[in-house]
């Protein structure tokens, strides 16, 4: 009897600490997704008629697959001042984080923008947005990736697509870091331009 009430403990155990990470996950998504929109100072608001695509765009570039850790870490290395890359300077996602973004490139889950944002922010679905700019309704948009998080979870990566109401848009890349609890951006990278 002992060793099945041990195994059902260690069950709820390990399924409650699943469930606590994928918490977290999802409250520091919604402020890491929050610190873009103000640090762009996007008017996404509910009363705005600029949007955010509800569903998470997928990560174009691969980060993991057919990569080394080395050189996975090689892709988040400092730059200096002179737009440089810097390997003296401190190293934000290294080599350690490479099977975690792999787990998490793997995960599904969620696919959409939180409730509590969608309550918060002015979102609609792509075809919709697409459809609008068919039919020459035009607004700005933006569309976000899911985060991948560091295996200390105090770093983030995320990516953001951003469409003006003419023909001009861009790709960024941003990469946080959680300083005293809440979510810094420690690094900008333009990914494309029109």
């Amino acid at each position: 009897m002992k060793p099945k009430l041990l195994l059902f403990f260690i069950f709820i155990f390990i399924t409650c600490s699943s469930q606590s990470i994928a918490d977290i996950h999802n409250i520091d998504t919604d402020l890491i997704i929050t610190k873009i929109i103000e640090s762009n100072r996007a008017k996404v608001q509910k009363n705005d008629a600029n949007k955010i695509v509800q569903q998470f765009k997928k990560i174009e570039r691969s980060l993991t697959t057919n990569t080394t850790p080395n050189e996975f870490e090689g892709l988040f290395v400092s730059m200096g001042v002179d737009g440089m890359p810097n390997f003296k300077l401190k190293k934000i996602i290294t080599k350690d984080d490479y099977e975690y973004f792999l787990l998490q490139s793997q995960n599904t889950d969620p696919t959409e923008i939180s409730d509590a944002l969608k309550k918060k922010y002015n979102f609609d679905l792509l075809e919709n947005v697409l459809g609008d700019r068919e039919k020459e309704k035009r607004y700005e948009y933006y569309q976000f990736t899911k985060p991948y998080f560091s295996k200390d979870h105090q770093k983030a990566y995320i990516e953001v697509e951003y469409y003006s109401a003419g023909i001009y848009g861009d790709g960024m890349a941003y990469i946080l870091e959680k300083i005293n609890g809440e979510w810094v951006i420690v690094r900008g990278l333009n990914l494309w331009i029109t």
